[in-house]
């Protein structure tokens, strides 16, 4: 946890970061929505969140952790496993990306065969040559 983060070991990290919610959480709600489902489930699977590396650097992060408990019900630790999916947002992003481009040239493509379609009919053409008979210059005079 500590290497993806960008510290160089764990007592680096424990000794560096003196809140979470500011210093790792890009979005400090986040860390308390962790928390809240956290403590109700027990278990968290794929939490995602964006988070600050040591250097200031912003990383996509997924996130399962569950509580570990003794006999009485107390926490003991947390165990999980954390992992940087910063390439695979990027790529979820440029497919969006991709996506909204072929929504507009679908609606493009839609829209001239729409027009085509209405300046083909023939009462287009018949109020065209309806038009064209008008000396427009005139008309505005």
């Amino acid at each position: 946890m500590a290497r993806l983060y960008g510290y160089d070991s764990s007592e680096d990290m424990v000794n560096s970061v003196k809140d979470i919610s500011t210093q790792i959480y890009v979005q400090p709600e986040r860390r308390q929505a962790f928390k809240t489902a956290l403590e109700i489930t027990d278990q968290i699977e794929a939490f995602t969140y964006q988070s600050y590396q040591k250097d200031g650097t912003m990383i996509w992060v997924e996130e399962s952790t569950r509580a570990v408990r003794d006999p009485q019900g107390n926490i003991l630790y947390y165990e999980g496993i954390v992992q940087d999916i910063t390439e695979r947002k990027r790529w979820e992003e440029e497919i969006r990306r991709h996506l909204e481009e072929l929504q507009i040239e679908i609606d493009q493509s839609r829209r001239a065969t729409e027009v085509e379609m209405i300046t083909r009919s023939n009462y287009f053409q018949e109020i065209q040559e309806e038009i064209s008979g008008f000396d427009l210059d005139q008309f505005w005079s």
